[in-house]
């Protein structure tokens, strides 16, 4: 065994592993019919916690959407996954050499931008030229010594060079501005860099779109510095215009653009504002507490007339923002708690922001207020109403105050996903010493959120027991419809049938839950029917959860495709059931609505008739429904697309496959459309192939060579052609390892194929005779793993028993003939033993003949034979 291949092993060892650990009951395989069938014990996984959470409420947060900024002001706040997009491949090649600096590519892509508005029909020649000269100004820091020490003469020789060097380049007014500030400012000559910079700030708005925040950025930074001395600055070192922006900066600088354009600026005065204080943002994102005591006296100097060109509301949270970046917390408080005193209508952007800062850095009370004010219509952009109610929790949390957490949570989670893991951490800190409070028990929150929690974590049996123990100190009366199923489904997974059923009978609103645990009781009465027909009817009773790594392909994900969800169960085991009852087509659909892929699979490869697939195939995923998923339209819904583009095109490609082992080719050809892309034309290849082998009007010779060559296509892409979608072949891992034989259990007696399902229902979900004489009766030829490859040997012997002796496509067609079963993992000397015999006593006159009768076995391959 290869190191590769041992690697591999112990890969999916460690996925098994930790498939297995997981409170989930549908193991590796995700087959219901093998594992999850289990209808006495299931628990739910992990993640229904938070399925369960999401029933308590959700609101939506305002996004930070950058859409109602001006396209240069987007490209500034962007991140860097989005930097290079509306770039052309030749430019994005260019741009993601990584000797580049951030400034030099972002710089470079606000170049061609600009150029394209300008109509320049050479841009990207020109963005080389600009990089390339961007890269030697990089290197003239070491050469500043030399310069500021250089006579006048010599200084204005070489400004007279840069200003032509930077004249030649044909790039607008702006960015020469910046680029000669930039050499000057590498050089140490910062009057001449604010020189240019300051020209640049003089342009027309509309002649500085894309270099406004940027000069912007850098005057601030040498004025700010002491005298030049960057090392000695309040902000970071070096000259680049910082490309990342916090969530906050960018949400600040969207709200701003928003505001100057409600209160009527125009759209050259908005954007030369919001561009000035894009910069801002970036200083003040720079700065830090060590900044100096005269830091607030610089900052406020150097951005004095920006500021009071913006709305009273931003200038006090962002003189209050940089107090706090400067650890002077009690004069940031005070800038706040002004900027709250303001009228409403002069505090619609920023009333949320100052309350949640105060919380932060002064009282609790205040976090109180941050909802207050979402609620009354001020703007969040950054959901800071959610996030106060988590740093409520949190406080609570840490004091042990577990139902004042609950409530708070309870709230964040329904603006944030964190808020469902901050419940989760309360719960186990809850249950860690084996006692539940009492009154945490009596609060009706808490107490739905400790059952959601448990319903979840059904697996730990002890957990189970103790939260049964405590829920009895309620009475009955008073539990709402909700929590009575819920507790009924706990007690049934416990094994306590009577409680279960008590609890479904205090039921009165059909809970979905206790209807649930009624069917299974029902089952356990051998009430099979009116079990089926309230399953049917809880198929829409729960919502689907959204899978995200069901995707089209057909890759070892698949395997996890099958949830253990209450929408997904139910489908699962009415599934099980209708099959048990002969209702084929019926259990196939509801497999795969369910998720369960293995198991629909297998109805659809073994059990049911190739007409029956096709009809099933053909009336439920059309193929003009399928094409439409291409290019998605607006009526359909996500899950829809998604639903169809999975099921419709696997079983095409399943049914493709079974057409093609039982050579009905051009019913096969039918959906060479939903195929993978690298057999679109091997497809047609081996299917003439085959035709060409089948002919008998052409000569034996004719046919023999058509056969051998649709036998090599086999050897190398068998699985992809013939392979059956689980056993014997498992393409649905790609052929790489077995998986347990669902044919095999479902033939078996049902001590050996469901020891692990309860006994009062083994009965229900035996196979019936007619399922067992189906899958005998749809068995591949060859039933061998890789029977594919044997079904390749097969092709080579037919091809050598069309031609002559000591003819040299016969030693070919049986010497790949038995190699071919010799490669197999699972190999079995017998079927290479004939083909090594027919080798020697039919082409001893040939050259690998004789080598086969010396070595008493194949040679290696002739070097000839490989071209």
């Amino acid at each position: 065994m290869n190191i590769s291949r041992l690697l591999f092993i112990i890969f999916w060892l460690f996925l098994i592993i930790i498939r297995t650990t997981e409170a989930c009951a549908p193991r590796f395989d995700t087959s219901y019919l093998i594992w999850g069938n289990e209808f006495g014990v299931f628990n739910m996984p992990s993640a229904h916690f938070y399925h369960e959470l999401e029933t308590l409420g959700y609101k939506s947060s305002e996004q930070n959407s950058l859409d109602d900024l001006p396209n240069v002001l987007k490209l500034n706040l962007s991140q860097s996954r989005y930097r290079l997009e509306g770039l052309p491949t030749t430019l994005k090649n260019i741009l993601n050499d990584r000797e580049l600096e951030t400034m030099s590519v972002v710089d470079a892509r606000d170049l061609y931008f600009a150029l394209r508005e300008k109509g320049s029909d050479k841009e990207i020649a020109i963005v080389k030229q600009y990089l390339a000269l961007q890269k030697n100004i990089q290197k003239l820091k070491e050469l500043n010594l030399t310069y500021l020490t250089s006579d006048v003469e010599a200084k204005a020789k070489f400004n007279k060079l840069v200003q032509t060097s930077i004249e030649i380049l044909e790039i607008p007014k702006e960015f020469k501005q910046y680029l000669t500030g930039v050499i000057y400012y590498q050089l140490g000559d910062l009057k001449l860099a604010q020189q240019h910079w300051k020209s640049l700030l003089n342009l027309p708005v509309a002649e500085r779109k894309y270099k406004t925040a940027w000069a912007s950025y850098m005057l601030a930074k040498v004025l700010l510095s002491d005298e030049g001395k960057i090392s000695k600055s309040l902000i970071s070192k070096g000259c680049e215009f910082r490309c990342e922006l916090e969530n906050t900066a960018i949400a600040d600088i969207r709200d701003l653009y928003v505001s100057l354009r409600e209160k009527g600026s125009d759209d050259e005065t908005a954007f030369d504002i919001t561009a000035q204080y894009l910069a801002l943002r970036k200083i003040v994102q720079e700065v830090n507490s060590v900044a100096g005591t005269n830091a607030m006296e610089k900052i406020t100097q150097v951005y004095s007339g920006l500021l009071d060109k913006i709305p009273q509301e931003f200038k006090q949270y962002m003189i209050g923002a940089i107090h706090y970046r400067l650890g002077d917390f009690e004069r940031a408080q005070q800038q706040w708690k002004l900027l709250l005193k303001l009228p409403a209508a002069e505090r619609k952007y920023r009333s949320t922001w100052a309350s949640y800062m105060l919380g932060i850095s002064l009282s609790i009370k205040y976090f109180h207020e941050t909802p207050r004010y979402a609620n009354e219509g001020f703007v969040d952009t950054l959901n800071l109403a959610g996030d106060s109610y988590g740093q409520v929790g949190k406080i609570y949390y840490q004091q042990g105050d577990y139902i004042n957490a609950i409530h708070n949570y309870v709230e964040y989670a329904k603006y944030s996903e964190y808020g469902h893991s901050s419940l989760r951490i309360v719960c186990e800190a809850i249950f860690r010493n084996n006692t539940v409070d009492e009154a945490l028990v009596h609060d009706p929150l808490s107490r739905r959120v400790l059952t959601a929690y448990v319903l979840a974590n059904l697996s730990q049996t002890e957990l189970v027991e103790l939260w049964l123990k405590n829920i009895q100190v309620i009475s009955p009366e008073t539990l709402s419809n909700y929590e009575a199923g819920r507790l009924a489904w706990i007690a049934y997974n416990l094994g306590d049938m009577k409680q279960a059923q008590a609890w479904v009978a205090i039921d009165q609103s059909n809970d979905p839950y206790a209807r649930w645990v009624h069917t299974k009781l029902l089952l356990r009465a051998g009430n099979v029917e009116k079990s089926i027909r309230i399953l049917q009817e809880l198929k829409n009773a729960f919502p689907k959860q959204k899978n995200k790594s069901w995707y089209v392909g057909y890759t070892w994900s698949s395997l996890y495709n099958g949830s253990c969800l209450p929408h997904n169960n139910i489908h699962g085991e009415l599934g099980v059931l209708l099959l048990a009852r002969k209702k084929y087509v019926e259990a196939m659909d509801l497999f795969l609505r369910g998720g369960y892929w293995y198991d629909a699979a297998y109805v659809a490869e073994q059990v049911l008739t190739t007409a029956e697939l096709e009809n099933y195939v053909r009336h439920n995923y059309p193929q003009w429904l399928v094409e439409q998923v291409n290019e998605p339209s607006e009526w359909m819904d996500m899950d829809v697309k998604e639903a169809m583009q999975t099921y419709g095109e696997r079983l095409r490609y399943l049914l493709a496959r079974r057409l093609l082992r039982e050579e009905q080719w051009d019913k096969a050809l039918q959906y060479i459309d939903y195929i993978p892309l690298e057999l679109k034309e091997t497809m047609p290849t081996y299917v003439n192939q085959m035709k060409g082998g089948r002919d008998s009007t052409l000569s034996y010779r004719q046919r023999a060579e058509y056969l051998y060559a649709a036998a090599q296509t086999l050897r190398s892409q068998g699985i992809e052609l013939l392979g059956t979608e689980i056993g014997p072949d498992w393409a649905v891992v790609e052929g790489s390892f077995e998986l347990t034989s669902t044919k095999l259990d479902r033939l078996a007696n049902s001590n050996t194929a469901y020891s692990h399902v309860p006994i009062p229902f083994r009965r229900l979900i035996l196979a019936s005779n007619d399922e067992k004489r189906r899958t005998t009766r749809h068995e591949v030829q060859i039933d061998y793993r890789f029977h594919y490859r044997y079904q390749a040997a097969k092709l080579f012997w037919e091809a050598s028993e069309l031609l002559p002796n000591n003819d040299i496509l016969t030693a070919k067609s049986l010497y790949y003939g038995g190699k071919v079963t010799i490669e197999s993992p699972i190999y079995d000397a017998r079927h290479a033993d004939r083909f090594y015999k027919a080798l020697v006593n039919r082409c001893r006159k040939l050259a690998i003949g004789q080598a086969a009768d010396q070595l008493r076995w194949f040679p290696p391959e002739p070097s000839e034979w490989r071209k």
